[in-house]
């Protein structure tokens, strides 16, 4: 059996509160038709042939009257909205007031159309609940979207935890990047032509060199400036320098907190930098010195000075054989010139014994110096 709805329920209940004897007498008037019996019979075996069932809203019995009744309501609901049918407010109280007076109860058709107005409110609310889900809707999507930063984000991880394994890799085979030490690029001064420059082989290192240590020492780069010979040429490299602490003191050198260093200029060849193994301003090294004309000079400018990583550790070249231990990592760096010959040869230990292991090393050679001497 079909379900009435709720909607022909109440009109069905209005309705026989004007007239309780409307649903018969329209029945009543209807006319049997044996032929549309046959012809209905026929179709439906038809339609269970086909494998199908067909609804029919247009044969009149007693259901069928309630069917029609509610199509034409539901019409006039669906209708409404869109030819101008539903009324206001005010024009709904006054269908109410121009009710037929000669059928006290009933409604006349102005009421008719009032009252499918106001049920199609419910048509309305329907329309409204989809609009006020739609916002859910967007939340849901908003929030979809909200989420993409944190596959992002993911994704993001796993090219840095691959990145990350790359260097955990590259570290456990004792190769590390100088980008990974944190001192930044190189820089040098500019030069004139007619500087006084020294090439980079004039003296090749070895640890012997390090006989002639008086001071060894840490300490903070504060500045670099070229000194010039009396034709005003370039000459010299200058740096003051804060000293962090002595590791080594020939002369038991003691309250040495400032100093000026001095350096010749080894020129560099090619490339973006006119000077070889400067200096930075900022940076921290290790610096085993010699005094020359009352101050103090590179014992060894013609290679790269230890310098102390901001990462910690200290970078030192492969010529201090006695250091370069199973401790030392290899790290890849950039030619400062072509006549760089250093840069593939740098190693980094992290250790805390580095220091003490370079001052042990200045401290026997210098003491084997002044024995041959």
């Amino acid at each position: 059996m079909r379900r009435i709805s709720p909607l022909e329920q109440e009109y069905k209940k209005l309705t026989c509160q004007a007239s309780p004897d409307l649903w018969s007498r329209i029945e009543g008037n209807l006319k049997d038709h044996p032929e549309r019996e046959v012809r209905r019979e026929g179709e439906e075996k038809a339609d269970r042939k086909a494998g199908w069932s067909r609804r029919r809203f247009g044969v009149w019995s007693g259901g069928g009257v309630i069917a029609a009744a509610a199509a034409a309501v539901l019409l006039l609901i669906t209708a409404g909205p869109h030819h101008g049918m539903l009324m206001s407010a005010g024009k709904r109280e006054e269908a109410k007031a121009g009710r037929s007076e000669a059928f006290p109860g009933q409604m006349n058709a102005a009421e008719t159309r009032a009252f499918a107005g106001e049920n199609s409110l419910e048509g309305d609310e329907t329309v409204d609940l989809a609009k006020a889900a739609e916002p859910e809707g967007k939340e849901a999507q908003d929030s979809v979207k909200a989420a993409e930063p944190e596959g992002k984000e993911a994704q993001d991880s796993v090219r840095a935890a691959g990145t990350e394994r790359k260097e955990e890799e590259r570290v456990s085979s004792g190769v590390l990047l100088y980008s990974q030490l944190g001192l930044g690029d190189y820089e040098s001064l500019s030069l004139s032509s007619q500087a006084a420059a020294l090439p980079e082989d004039t003296v090749y290192f070895t640890e012997e060199v390090l006989e002639d240590t008086e001071l060894l020492c840490q300490g903070t780069v504060m500045s670099v400036s070229l000194e010039t010979d009396e034709a005003g040429n370039p000459s010299l490299l200058s740096y003051e320098i804060n000293v962090d602490q002595v590791c080594y003191s020939d002369n038991y050198t003691t309250g040495l907190t400032g100093i000026q260093v001095k350096s010749p200029i080894v020129k560099a060849v090619g490339g973006d930098h006119q000077i070889l193994y400067q200096l930075q301003a900022g940076s921290s090294y290790v610096l085993p010195l010699k005094s020359a004309d009352g101050g103090w000079e590179l014992l060894f400018p013609f290679a790269p000075q230890i310098q102390a990583a901001p990462e910690g550790g200290y970078l030192f070249h492969s010529g201090y054989a006695s250091l370069a231990d199973d401790r030392a990592f290899v790290v890849v760096g950039q030619q400062e010139g072509a006549n760089d010959f250093y840069y593939d040869r740098m190693l980094l230990r992290r250790d805390d014994d580095f220091l003490s292991d370079l001052t042990i090393l200045v401290a026997d050679r210098s003491s084997n110096g002044k024995k041959e001497s």
